[in-house]
Parts: C-alpha cells; structure tokens; sequence
C-alpha cells in the first residue's frame, strides 16, 4: 500500500478561479453586506450581494452560506435572471462538493453548464467540467474524469485561460497516475508544472512538484522524485504552507524507506510529525508512525516497531479510518510473524481481512491473502498456506480483471467521440467482441472461484469436525485411559483427510493450469483485436494501440508464475521433476516444464498457450522429449509420466 500522501487541493482552486471575488469577500466585512443588502431594491444586484455573502461564509459557515446561495438562486429564478441562477447553481454544487454529497453536486453541476452554454460563457463553462471531472475522479470513475477534464482543456486552450489549462493538466495527470498511466501522468504533470511556472504560481508549482514525485515514485525513479520534493518543501516553507510542507516531508520520509536508507526517512518522517502535530495534521502523523514501524521492524527493533504502530493505530480508530485500520493490522500480524508469534499474528490478520471485506478494498485483501499464506507457510503448514494463496491469486486476478475493464471502457468512451459513423460502428462491434471475451472469462472465474469457495467450505467443515472429535475423544482418554487407541483413530482420519487434500489440490492445480491458458488466449485475442483496430483506424490514434499491445505483453507469463505453478506442482506430485531430471539428465528446465504439462494431461493447444508457443512447435517439443527420454514414437508420453511417478 503507497503510504504517500497526495495532497488534494484542486477545490480550493477551482473555488478561487471560478469565484474571482472570493479572497475580496473573505476580506469584507459580513455585517456591512448585510447592511447593503437591506438597502439595494434592485433585484439583480441582491442576487450579487447574496454570492458575495456566500463567498465570505463558504468556509466558516457553509450552512449559512447554502441558505445565501439559495435565496439568490430564488431571486433570480423569480426574476428570470439566468446568470444569476447559473451562478447560484454553481455556489451550491460547490457546496455539496465539499460536504461530500457527489450526486446533487453533479446534478447542479449539469444545471449550471447548461445556463453557461446558453450564456455563451466558455470560461465558465471549462471550469465547471472540471469541477465534474475532480467528483468523478474522487469517487474513482476515472474514465468520466478523464472525458470531463480533457474538455475542459480543450475550451480553456481555445479562451486561453491559462490557469484553467494548468488546473486540467494536473488533474489528468492524477487521473491518469491512480489508472497506472505513470507515463501518460509524468508528461501531463510536467506541462502542468512548467504552465504554473510561468504563471508565477508558486504554491500550485509546489503543490506539482509533489503529484511529479508520486509518478517518479510510482516509476521507480527515486532520485528524481526527491529532488522534486526537495524543491517543493522549500518553497512550501518560503510561503510558510506548513500543512503541505508536512505532507511533503512525510513522502520524502517514504521514499527514502523504499530506498532503505533508513536515516534519512528517520529524520524526514520525524521532521513530518512534529509539524503535523503543530497544525493538527493527524493523517500525516498516522502515516510516518506507520512508516517509521516498518522501518524499526526491518532493522529488528521489534519493540519501537510496536509503538509506532500503536500510535498510528490509535489515530485511525479516532478517526474511524477504516482503511487504514486494515493496513495496520497486517503490519502488526507482519510483526508478530517475524517474532514467531503466530497465534498473535493470525488474530489480527483476520481483523485485517474483516475490515477491508467490510470497505470492499480488494488491494487490502490481497495484501491481507498473502501475508498470511506466507505466515503459514513459516509454520510449515503449506496446506494453510496454499489456501490462502488460491485466494490472494483470486483477488489478484480480480484487480487485474477491473483494470482490463477499464480499458476496454477508455476505448468505448473514445471510440464514441469519433465523428465518421462507420468507423464507429465498426469499433463497437469489435468492442463487444472484447467485452463478451471479458465477460467469458469472468464467468470461468466465477466458476472458479465458486468451486474453491465450495471446497474450501467442505475443507473448513471437516476441520471443524475433526477438532470436536478430537475435544470429545481427549475427554474419553482421560476419562478411560484408552490413549492407544484413540491415536489409531486420529491416524486413520489424517489419512482420509490427507488423501482428500491430495485430490482438492490436484482440482487446484489443473483449474491453476486452464487459467494460466485462459489469461493467455484473452490477451492474444486482445492483440489480434487492437491490431485489427490499428488498421482500421487514423494515423494520430497509433500510439494508443502501441501502449495497449506493450500493456498485453506485459501481462505474459512472468518467471514468477512459472515458480508459483512448480511450487504448486510439486506439492501435488512431490519428487517427480527431479527424479525425471535424476533420470534423463539431457533434460532441459522446458523440457520438464513440457512433462509437467503432460502430467496433467493437457492437450496440445493449451500447452502451446499456457508457454506461449505455436502448436506445431509443442509437436516438435514433444518429439525432442521423446528421443531425450528413449521413447519409440508410437509411445504415449502422458502414460510415460504416469509410469514414472508410479
């Protein structure tokens, strides 16, 4: 989990550039534009005085600046005034926007772009589909957002609003960073920066500086994402900010940890939390406690490592962060694991799992799935710790399924701004055809899921079982003395049991091994896809197709997954690679990746998928195997392999 912190001002600023009298009216005087308004008859400049006494309570009294807004909504209706409705609509969308209340903000939102368009106000009619693009980015529907916000850049670039364009900039550029288009995000935040830049905008150069280092952090380019820090604490300390300058020094702090230099982040996070101490920043102090855990539980202080993380926990159950609740849980199960404490560490593991179940974060989940099945794993108890690695697979496979949907969703919203008709038509029609791919194979993985949860019930129940047996049968022992026999019992049903599990993970292995072929005829179904795309499509969309094909072919099987499936391999069929390899020492390492894929008796086809070559070289390979292994030609390999575990 990215402990960073990203601050977010792009409502301040939109408040500032789309109310200019704003910083006036936090300097007049409430009282004497009460007084004013008492005495003007004309209705319009009522409307004006009412906006204005919005904008000096909007921050010290948003209720009673909703009560201005609505009564110069009111007015101007009445009077059929339609800037100053739109202007109205606008103070109250602003409103719900910071109280959180997305939907009627929207909806207000939408009323007063439609009185701007009418208005022929393009200034105002930028801002405010950047203003919809900041809700829809908040609530994380970053395609909406990214539609809003490349909108509103191109209206501001046609009035050349220059701080409009740096606004839009930046927001695509965080837009783009939380999708995981680190390099799309770098170019946007550095023309956002260079705008402000010329602006003369310090604190929203600064306040870029920072977003930069994220995507730099994001791309592992930690150096750089320092120096962009450094130069944004400077000018946040010449300005005095010292809200942002702690949320500056908490991620130099961070990043300096991911670097394992210790003392630095020690001295940077410890600078981050005596300033947000003094302000009153307790996110901040949540995070760099957090951090400064990991780093004393790296370096084996396990004791100051415990504090840390009490003190951060104790923040979030203040402020009932629940998400962050989940995160410290697992740190402090991280712990207890690396003291042998299991017991300890398994409790709160299963706090940690509730909450991120309770706020629906699958990245918690996941993070949750795999510390534990690593926990097990140390205890030596691979049976716990391969179920829990089937589900962090899962909610692996989960994200990387949403991230694939939102792609194709970029790409159906993109292909909907096209203007010839029937290139549209022909790209929802290949759009389709990926999404019915899409939606095949979240069904085999609801099926797949399904089955594990299935098993893993029946597996829970007969554990369940057999620990009340073995309560009722201790009882009988001390009460009868016949231990002896008792024992005999409990051997017999580990057998069972034992035997059950060896066909639970052989069901396991091989829906492991249909995956791995599934994932792979998807992507070259995409490929096949996007290059159809590609040629159909103009010159100045290529480049979006080249990223695509270089995002699939990042997504082929990885060495990792390779040893995942060998790990899952062998504790099905234990021993048999290596006495092939004791055996036939010619035997390459695809050679036995070849074997173990007979083993399991898959066909042709799929075994090309899964290694990601054609099917007439598996014949080739199969015909290399034989001669390697001494085989006449006629010879059925899958029988050979059985034979040899035998």
């Amino acid at each position: 989990m990215n402990l960073m912190t990203i601050p977010m001002k792009q409502w301040l600023f939109l408040i500032v550039i789309l109310f200019p009298n704003l910083l006036l009216a936090d300097r007049l005087n409430t009282d004497s534009l009460k007084n004013e308004l008492e005495n003007t008859r004309v209705d319009t400049s009522k409307v004006k005085l009412l906006i204005l006494l919005w904008e000096s309570t909007a921050y010290s009294e948003p209720e009673t600046a909703k009560t201005y807004a609505e009564k110069a909504l009111e007015l101007s209706q009445n009077n059929h005034y339609k800037k100053g409705i739109a202007e109205a609509y606008q103070r109250l969308a602003a409103g719900f926007t910071v109280q959180n209340v997305p939907d009627t903000a929207l909806d207000l939102y939408q009323r007063a772009l439609f009185l701007y368009k009418e208005l022929n106000d393009t200034k105002m009619e930028a801002n405010i589909l950047s203003n919809i693009g900041i809700i829809y980015y908040e609530q994380g529907e970053y395609i909406q957002a990214m539609f809003n916000t490349e909108e509103s850049l191109r209206i501001s670039s046609k009035v050349n609003d220059l701080h409009g364009i740096a606004l839009s900039l930046q927001l695509l550029g965080n837009i783009n960073y939380y999708m995981g288009n680190f390099d799309e995000a770098q170019k946007y935040h550095m023309q956002s920066i260079q705008k402000l830049l010329d602006l003369g905008d310090d604190i929203r150069y600064a306040d870029g500086l920072v977003y930069m280092a994220s995507t730099y952090q994001a791309l592992k380019k930690y150096r750089k994402a320092l120096e962009n820090l450094k130069k944004a604490c400077a000018i946040y300390e010449e300005k005095n900010d010292r809200f942002f300058l702690a949320q500056a020094l908490n991620n130099t702090g961070y990043i300096y940890m991911i670097m394992t230099k210790y003392d630095s982040a020690k001295i940077y996070l410890s600078k981050a939390i005596i300033l947000a101490d003094e302000i009153g920043n307790n996110n901040v102090i949540l995070l760099a406690n957090n951090t400064l855990g990991v780093i004393s539980k790296e370096e084996g202080d396990y004791t100051k490592a415990n504090a840390y993380f009490e003190n951060a926990f104790k923040l979030a159950i203040k402020h009932n962060d629940q998400l962050r609740m989940s995160m410290l849980y697992r740190n402090f199960g991280d712990l207890y694991a690396a003291e042998k404490q299991f017991n300890k560490a398994m409790n709160v593991y299963d706090s940690a799992v509730v909450i991120a179940n309770k706020v629906e974060s699958k990245p918690s989940l996941k993070e949750a799935y795999e510390s534990i099945s690593d926990a097990w794993a140390d205890q030596g108890n691979y049976k716990k710790s391969l179920e829990y690695y089937i589900l962090y697979a899962a909610m692996k496979d989960s994200i990387l399924d949403k991230e694939k949907s939102d792609k194709i969703e970029e790409l159906e919203a993109r292909y909907r701004k096209i203007e010839d008709e029937k290139e549209i038509a022909v790209q929802k029609s290949q759009i389709e055809i990926l999404s019915k791919d899409l939606e095949l194979q979240r069904i085999r993985q609801l099926i797949l899921i399904a089955g594990l949860i299935l098993s893993l019930t029946i597996g829970i129940y007969f554990v369940f079982h057999v620990r009340s047996k073995m309560r009722r049968n201790r009882l009988i022992r001390e009460q009868e003395k016949l231990l002896e026999n008792e024992k005999l019992i409990n051997a017999e049903l580990q057998r069972d049991n034992y035997e059950k599990e060896l066909a639970i993970k052989k069901n396991e292995l091989t829906s492991h091994a249909l995956q791995m072929v599934q994932k792979n005829e998807l992507l070259e179904s995409l490929k096949e896809k996007i290059t159809e795309l590609e040629n159909q499509s103009r010159s100045d969309n290529k480049s979006d197709y080249k990223k695509l094909r270089i995002m699939i072919n990042g997504s082929a099987q990885t060495d990792k997954e390779w040893t995942n499936f060998n790990r899952h391999f062998e504790q099905v069929h234990q021993g048999f690679l290596s006495k092939l390899k004791n055996e036939f020492p010619v035997l390459t390492s695809n050679d036995l990746r070849l074997s173990a894929m007979l083993k399991l008796n898959l066909s042709s086809k799929e075994v090309a998928s899964i290694m990601n070559i054609s099917p007439e070289s598996v014949k080739k390979a199969r015909y290399r195997l034989r001669k390697k292994l001494q085989l006449p030609d006629e010879s059925d390999l899958h029988s050979f392999m059985m034979t040899m575990e035998n």
